[in-house]
C-alpha cells in the first residue's frame, strides 16, 4: 500500500492517502470541528437551493385573472379579449385561430353563464398557480382548470384552459371566501 503523497494547491497543503482504491483529501490545516461545520454548511446549502427559489404566490390575485380570463373566453365569447390575457409564450407558440378553434370545440356542449374561481394549488416545479373554476348555466355545472404562469410580484397570465371535472388533490385549497 503507497504512503501518504503531500502535495501544495493554491498555497494549502493536501494529504492524499490512497486505501483499498479510494483516495482522501482534506486540508491539513482543518480540525475535525471546522470540517464537521463546512460539511454541515455544505448540506445546509444544497438543501435549502432547491427551495429558495419558490417566489410569493397570491391565489387570490390569480383567481382574480383566471375568472377574468375565462369570462372573456366562455361566457362573454370575446376571444379577443381572451387571447390578449393569455401568457406572451403561449400567444407565440398558438396562433389566435387556432386558440378559438379549441375554445369553439370547448363550448360546442354547452357553455357557462357565469364563472367563479373556487380553489387553487400549486404547480410543482413552475412559478405558477391552477385555478380551478365552476360554471353555470341553469342547472348544469361546468368544472374549469385554468393554469397560470406568474407570482406575486410579476402578476398572472394564463397559459391555456382545461374543461373537465378533476381528481381530488392534497395540494388543493379553497380560496378565501369562496364554496367549493
Amino acid at each position: 500500500m503507497p504512503g501518504p503523497f503531500l502535495a501544495r494547491q493554491k498555497r494549502l497543503l493536501i494529504i492524499e492517502t490512497t486505501t483499498g482504491g479510494t483516495k482522501t483529501c482534506w486540508p491539513l490545516n482543518m480540525t475535525r470541528y471546522a470540517k464537521t461545520w463546512l460539511l454541515v454548511i455544505v448540506i445546509v446549502a444544497a438543501s435549502t437551493a432547491c427551495t429558495f427559489h419558490t417566489s410569493k404566490q397570491d391565489p387570490e390575485k390569480a383567481a382574480a385573472v383566471a375568472e377574468e380570463f375565462a369570462k372573456a373566453a366562455l361566457v362573454d365569447r370575446d376571444m379577443d379579449k381572451a387571447y390578449t390575457l393569455l401568457d406572451p409564450e403561449v400567444q407565440s407558440n398558438a396562433p389566435k385561430r387556432k386558440f378559438v378553434e379549441i375554445l369553439a370545440e370547448m363550448n360546442s356542449h354547452g357553455s357557462p353563464t357565469k364563472v367563479t374561481a373556487t380553489e387553487f394549488e400549486p404547480i410543482a416545479g413552475e412559478e405558477g398557480l391552477n385555478i380551478y373554476l365552476t360554471g353555470e348555466n341553469g342547472g348544469e355545472t361546468f368544472y374549469f382548470r385554468v393554469p397560470m404562469r406568474g407570482s406575486d410580484r410579476k402578476g398572472y397570465k394564463p397559459i391555456g384552459i382545461l374543461r373537465g371535472q378533476y381528481a381530488p388533490s392534497e395540494l388543493k385549497q379553497r380560496l378565501h371566501g369562496k364554496a367549493g
